[in-house]
Order: structure tokens, then sequence, then C-alpha cells
């Protein structure tokens, strides 16, 4: 038993350094179940003809300024729609490099330390002292509602990871514009 121990052991190893070091293996796509979310009217969005959304999907706790305090998940949609009302509008967005174009959603797959205004996912661990943050390469992101409850399926890629969120449940629309006028 010793002796195939002794010849498997090393082989193991081998076997998954070799695959761990494969830059062209994509990890397992991870799923979430949002625990709430928030959704923010920002106004007339970049161009004309467009509204501005934040859409917020949550799953763990977060202080009052939606940053995790335990281990969760955060994905924050900067979402371009045709104009229309405050509420959170439904529909099909994909996701896009651009940050005027109607049914997308602001994802270039950068994020400057001055700039949070793309869309991001942000992960603690149960043992991370810290969130990271990871800006969305590249998604689609499908917004229902009926009779007020939102049934919402956002699946992204960053960090060389697929990531789904779901949600469903209440969204009530926070109208910003005011306090953006503001700044």
């Amino acid at each position: 038993m010793k002796k195939i121990l002794r010849w498997f052991l090393p082989a193991a190893v081998s076997a998954l350094t070799l695959v761990s070091c494969s830059k062209e293996e994509i990890g397992p796509p991870v799923f979430y179940q949002a625990e709430w979310a928030a959704a923010y009217y920002l106004g007339d969005g970049p161009a004309s003809g467009v509204n501005a959304y934040r859409l917020d999907l949550v799953q763990g706790r977060t202080d009052e300024d939606l940053e995790l305090i335990s281990s969760g998940a955060v994905m924050r949609l900067w979402i371009n729609s045709p104009v229309g009302g405050i509420t959170l509008p439904e529909g099909t967005f994909q996701g896009s490099v651009s940050r005027d174009e109607v049914n997308t959603f602001h994802c270039d797959g950068t994020m400057s330390d001055g700039d949070v205004r793309c869309s991001y996912l942000a992960l603690r661990s149960k043992t991370g002292a810290r969130t990271q943050l990871y800006p969305l390469e590249s998604g689609s992101l499908t917004i229902r509602c009926d009779s007020g409850e939102y049934r919402i399926e956002a699946c992204v890629q960053a960090a060389d990871r697929e990531f789904t969120f779901l949600y469903e449940g209440e969204i009530p629309t926070i109208d910003c514009t005011e306090t953006l006028k503001n700044f």
C-alpha cells in the first residue's frame, strides 16, 4: 500500500499543479440567490433618450453605504434604458463598453480607483478581512415585474468566472435626481 501511495501522491500533485496553472481554464460558475435588492433612478442618461439607473443585488450584510460587513456578494449594475418613468424598467440588458447605449449596463472590464461608475462585483469570503471588487467583463440582465414583484436574473463574467445572481421580490426605486443636482 505504501508503494502505491509513494507513486500516486507525486503524480497527483503534478496533475493538480498542471491544472491550476492553466491560464485558459475558467473557474466553475458561481450562483447567488440575492437576499435583497435596491434600485436607484439617476435621471437622464449620458445620451439623449436614455434614462440611467443603478441596481444593487445583495447576498450578505452591508452597512449604510452598501459595503459588505460579512461574507457575501454585491453586484452593482449601471443600467441605461429608454426614457420612461422612475420605476426600474423591465427588459433584457446586455453588458456594453458604451455608456450611452439603450438597454445596456456599463461593462468594460476595467476599474480605476476614482471611477466606480462601472458595473462590478464585490466579494467578501468568510475568512476575508476586506472586500474585493471585480469589474464586469460582459453579461446579460433580465428584469421582469408582475404586480410589483420583480424577478431579476443577472449572468455576468468577472475575474475569469461566470456569476449568476437571481432575485425575486419587491424593489422600490429611489429617485436620486434631486440629490444629484446638488453635486
